[in-house]
């Protein structure tokens, strides 16, 4: 009993100080500063996108380079602000009509959903991002873009109570880059 007690001593003296370490921040859900190339990352087909700083990010890249993604999140992925890049020859489809826009100098289409927050509270696990979504709001927009024989959509989730997608969030769409594009550093 002295030994259990001891080692749960043991590693709780180890590990609490680092747990309760007061700088230790948590990563903010809208990145404090425009996208740095040393956090570029490469895929082997050859597309490319700036990683916010303390995203983690699930690479996928078909081995015939017919398709690929990035998906980029805060940890825990349930809850956390979402950056997803996908990149096809399929057509994406939406749910609804987007308007126009120019993405890096070509036209690309925008489709962008704002749910204010609202006073509200369900019980039960599969209520949790509905009460999300009411105690924070939530945007979710989708950028469609053609770019040569592939189709590439941008897909961004935050629970905030952010009507529009935040400027420093665009600039990190701005940093894909295609296969064809390596020399020419853009999209």
């Amino acid at each position: 009993m002295l030994l259990v007690v001891s080692a749960v001593g043991l590693v709780t003296g180890l590990l609490l100080p680092s747990y309760l370490d007061p700088r230790r921040q948590p990563t903010p859900e809208i990145p404090p500063s425009p996208p740095e190339e040393a956090y570029r990352i490469y895929l082997p087909s050859g597309w490319s996108m700036v990683r916010p700083p303390s995203w983690e990010v699930i690479l996928e890249d078909k081995a015939d380079g017919s398709g690929g993604s990035f998906l980029f999140f805060i940890p825990p992925l349930a809850g956390s602000p979402l950056l997803k890049v996908e990149w096809s020859k399929a057509e994406p489809t939406t749910e609804s009509e987007g308007v126009e826009v120019s993405f890096q100098g070509r036209p690309a289409q925008l489709v962008s959903e704002y749910e204010a927050p609202r006073p509200s509270f369900s019980l039960g696990s599969d209520r949790r991002e509905a009460n999300r979504i009411a105690r924070h709001g939530c945007l979710r927009t989708t950028l469609i873009a053609r770019r040569d024989d592939r189709w590439l959509s941008i897909y961004y989730r935050i629970y905030a109570a952010s009507p529009a997608v935040p400027d420093v969030m665009w600039k990190f769409f701005e940093t894909v880059r295609a296969p064809s594009d390596a020399a020419k550093q853009s999209f």
